[in-house]
């Protein structure tokens, strides 16, 4: 028998989930699910399409762990990479207490930002899930952006924007030509008068 048809369900590709990142409001893509059956009354197909990570910025987003809407396996080398990938770069996954991957070494302590959490204890299993984060989750969420904040301002001010470095430059030229033209003018005045008192003088 043939495999069963997927489709992506109508409308998918413009659902969005509101979040708010460094006290902005933004809105995060959700990736498409396969869904079988009828293509008029879809039914959302098994399998885990994405996992949720906290990333290094403090923001809480999908990561796909497949390589498309219809593709079911999240045991292929792609999902492995993606799961190398996040542990990494720091990500954790959004059910999980923080101070349980940093006891069991599935998070590096130079990844987190709430130092606090090094000597905390771990919270008890089955007291937390993705929809119900532990408090530690919750803290290195806001350690985390409160870092990034900090980052994005320090580069800001690093890096002045090209049109204030054009604007400075030519404030400068500015000045230097207006003195120049006004010891020009000194000068040319200083000159006149001289001439003009020899004239009388004769």
């Amino acid at each position: 028998m043939s495999e069963p048809i997927l489709w992506a369900k109508r409308g998918s590709h413009i659902n969005r989930k509101r979040v708010v990142v460094d006290g902005e409001v933004r809105f995060e893509r959700v990736p498409q699910i396969g869904h079988s059956g009828d293509q008029n009354d879809p039914r959302r197909a098994r399998g885990k399409r994405w996992e949720k990570y906290v990333q290094n910025d403090g923001a809480v987003l999908r990561v796909p762990v497949t390589n498309a809407a219809a593709h079911l396996d999240d045991t292929t080398a792609y999902a492995a990479m993606i799961r190398s990938k996040a542990r990494h770069l720091g990500w954790f996954l959004a059910g999980t207490c923080p101070c349980a991957m940093l006891a069991s070494g599935d998070l590096h302590q130079s990844h987190v930002a709430d130092k606090s959490l090094l000597t905390d204890t771990a919270c008890p299993p089955r007291t937390y899930n993705e929809d119900k984060p532990c408090p530690h989750v919750e803290r290195e969420i806001k350690a985390r952006a409160d870092r990034h904040k900090r980052l994005m301002d320090k580069v800001a001010k690093d890096h002045v924007p090209e049109v204030e470095k054009l604007l400075a430059g030519q404030k400068e030229q500015t000045t230097e030509i207006a003195q120049a033209v006004a010891e020009a003018t000194k000068a040319a005045v200083t000159e006149i008068a001289k001439t003009m008192r020899v004239k009388n003088e004769r």
